[in-house]
C-alpha cells in the first residue's frame, strides 16, 4: 500500500510539527508501508532535515499572506501523479496551498485522507488572522466533512477543533517522546538544599515566558530555582529575560540557553518539576519528553498533553487567564512538590511506555487498517 505524505516546509524552525512528522514517516515504514513523503518548499532545506525520499515542490510565499504559500508547478500539475499512485494520503498542517492542492484532486478520486493539523484548529491559532483562517476553512468544509479523518494529538485539541470543523472522522495519538540516548540512566541526585523548576522551550509570548519569571519572583520562597533552556524568539530574547529576572538574574533565575538533547536531558533528571503555562501549546513534545525523565508537570489548560497529565497524576492543570491566576498555578506547583515530593519512578516508567514509539506506531496501524470512531 502506498502512502503519500504531503508536508509544508519542514526545517529547523517546524520542530514539533518537524518531530511529529518524522514520527510518522518512520511508524508508516516500519508498519511495511511504501511512503513519500511531498514536501511544499519555500527554501531549500539540508538533506539531514528532510524526511527520507522526499520529492521537493518549490512554493512561494504570497506577499502579505504570511505562509499562505503557492506552488507554480503544482497548480499546473506537474505532481498530479503522486496523488494518482497513492492509496491514502496524510497531509500535515492547513492554511497552505499543499492542502487546498491535495483536496482538490482527492475531491475528484475519494480516496482515503488523514489530515494532522498541528494545532491550527485551536482557539489560540483561530484567535489570530483569524478572517482569512475562516475564509480558508470555509473552501475547504466539504472535503472534511466527506473525506477527512482528523488526526488530533490530545482530546483537547480534538474538542478544540471540533468547534470549527466537522471532519467525516477523528481520531486522537499522543505523539510519541522523542527518546534520549541513555534514557534509563537513573534521576541525578541534587543538593536538598537546593530545588528546582525547569521552564523548557522556545521564549515566545506564547508560552508566557516572561509572565512565569515575573510570577515566581513574587511567589518563590526558600531555596527554589526557576531554569530556562530553549531558543529566542524574535520577539522575546535573552536579554529580555534578563530584564525581567531583576536581581535574581544568575541566581534564582538561570537561562541555561539552547541545549543539546544530551544535555537537556541532564537538567530534566535534575528538575524537581516542569512547568509551561502557555496560552496555547497544542501537544507539547516538552513535556513528554519531561514525564518520561520522571519529572512532574505543572501546566495551564491550554496544553494538550494537560489531559494526559491530569489523568494519570503525573502533576497538575491550572485554569490560567489573569496573572492573579499565574501566581495560584506557580504557588500551587511549589507547595505540591514541597509537600508531596516526586514519585519519578511511576511517572518515568508510565510516560515511557504510554508516550512510547511501540505504541504510537499500533495506533497507527490500527487507523490505517480502517477502525472505525476515536481511538
Amino acid at each position: 500500500m502506498n502512502i503519500l505524505q504531503i508536508v509544508q516546509d519542514l526545517g529547523k524552525h517546524s520542530t514539533g510539527v518537524q518531530a511529529t512528522a518524522r514520527s510518522f514517516n518512520l511508524a508508516f515504514r516500519q508498519l511495511g508501508y511504501s511512503v513519500l513523503p511531498l514536501s511544499f518548499d519555500r527554501i531549500d532545506h539540508p538533506a539531514e532535515e528532510r524526511l527520507p525520499g522526499t520529492v521537493s515542490v518549490p512554493a512561494l510565499n504570497l506577499p502579505g499572506l504570511h505562509r499562505y504559500m503557492f506552488s507554480l508547478g503544482a497548480f499546473r500539475g506537474e505532481y498530479d501523479e503522486f496523488i494518482r499512485a497513492a492509496d491514502i494520503v496524510f497531509i500535515h498542517n492547513l492554511y497552505g496551498h499543499q492542502f487546498t492542492w491535495a483536496a482538490h484532486h482527492l475531491r475528484a478520486v475519494n480516496k482515503p485522507c488523514f489530515v494532522v493539523p498541528h494545532g491550527a484548529l485551536t482557539d489560540f491559532c483561530l484567535s489570530r488572522r483569524a478572517l482569512i483562517k475562516r475564509a480558508w476553512l470555509s473552501s475547504v468544509r466539504k472535503f472534511m466533512e466527506k473525506q477527512v479523518c482528523l488526526v488530533c494529538s490530545a482530546d483537547y485539541e480534538r474538542r478544540q477543533a471540533e468547534r470549527y470543523v466537522r471532519p467525516a472522522r477523528t481520531a486522537v495519538l499522543y505523539w510519541p517522546a522523542q527518546p534520549f540516548p541513555q534514557v534509563e540512566a537513573d534521576r541525578q541526585s541534587t543538593d536538598t538544599d537546593e530545588r528546582m523548576l525547569l521552564l523548557v522551550g522556545r521564549l515566545h509570548p506564547m508560552k508566557r515566558t516572561l509572565e512565569t519569571i515575573d510570577s515566581f519572583r513574587r511567589v518563590r520562597s526558600g531555596s527554589w530555582r526557576l531554569c530556562l533552556a530553549g531558543p529566542p524568539s524574535p520577539e522575546v530574547g535573552e536579554s529580555d529575560i534578563k530584564r525581567a529576572a531583576g536581581e535574581d538574574w544568575g541566581h534564582s533565575i538561570q537561562y541555561l540557553g539552547n541545549l543539546p538533547r544530551m544535555e537537556l536531558n541532564s537538567w530534566y533528571q535534575r528538575a524537581h518539576g516542569v512547568v509551561l503555562f502557555s496560552k496555547g501549546d497544542n501537544y507539547s513534545h516538552v513535556v513528554a519528553e519531561a514525564l518520561s525523565a520522571g519529572c512532574r508537570a505543572y501546566v495551564s489548560q491550554d496544553v494538550g498533553l494537560g489531559d494526559f497529565v491530569d489523568q494519570n497524576g503525573c502533576g497538575r492543570v491550572f485554569n490560567i487567564v489573569t496573572s492573579a491566576d499565574l501566581d495560584n498555578a506557580l504557588s500551587g506547583a511549589l507547595t505540591d512538590l514541597t509537600l508531596n515530593g516526586s514519585d519519578s519512578a511511576r511517572i518515568s516508567s508510565f510516560a515511557r511506555h504510554e508516550l512510547s514509539f511501540p505504541v504510537f506506531k499500533e495506533k497507527v496501524g490500527r487507523l490505517l487498517k480502517g477502525s472505525s470512531g476515536v481511538l
